[in-house]
């Protein structure tokens, strides 16, 4: 409630600009989330593997064979997803170990459409690069439908910007290396939103 209360404050001390209502936005910073995005998957992983392991138990103390030939199926279901979500977690874990938490140094800020986007990106990645690295900005249009347990999200991509950048372009980081951001915004393209649902 008070994470609520200091939002909402900042909202209306700066309204109709968004980019000034996160802290790190606010600093033209924009801090990457691989490490909580890895914990939470851990979480998650972790409790659906050992709630899985209840249906599975009860599965085979019934000495009662099941009438229906999907049963199994169906129960084998849930470890699978869980062993899904573990290697999911793991991938998260290892992005995490070979880039580190990362940050974008806004030169732009806010970013407009139809002008230039300028920063840098500090990463933990190994100085020099001596293969460069492939650079991507996306624009993502996330729409949310329905409520409760009918509720869902898909992401559509509207726009994609790439560029293959040279070890020459690549300079020596706090943390590792540091890549150059510098990309064209196309005009008609849809502003970001805090949040955007349809009902």
């Amino acid at each position: 409630m008070k994470k609520t209360r200091q939002l909402k404050a900042i909202q209306e001390a700066n309204p109709g600009q968004p980019w000034l209502w996160r802290k790190d936005w606010a600093q033209g910073r924009a801090l990457g989330r691989t490490g909580g995005s890895a914990i939470s998957t851990w979480v998650f992983a972790l409790l659906w593997s050992g709630g899985s392991a209840l249906p599975v138990y009860f599965f085979f103390q019934n000495p009662t064979p099941s009438r229906n030939p999907w049963a199994p199926l169906f129960v084998a279901l849930f470890p699978l997803i869980g062993i899904c979500l573990l290697i999911w977690a793991s991938l998260q874990t290892l992005r995490l170990a070979r880039f580190g938490k990362t940050c974008i140094q806004l030169q732009t800020l806010p970013a407009v459409l139809g002008r230039n986007l300028k920063g840098t990106i500090d990463v933990h990645l190994p100085y020099p690069l001596p293969h460069g690295i492939n650079l991507a900005l996306t624009c993502v249009n996330r729409v949310t439908s329905g409520t409760g347990n009918s509720r869902s999200t898909f992401e559509y991509i509207r726009w994609q910007g790439k560029k293959n950048l040279g070890a020459e372009q690549i300079m020596a980081g706090p943390v590792g290396s540091t890549i150059p951001l510098d990309f064209d915004i196309p005009r008609n393209l849809q502003s970001s939103e805090p949040q955007q649902s349809v009902e």
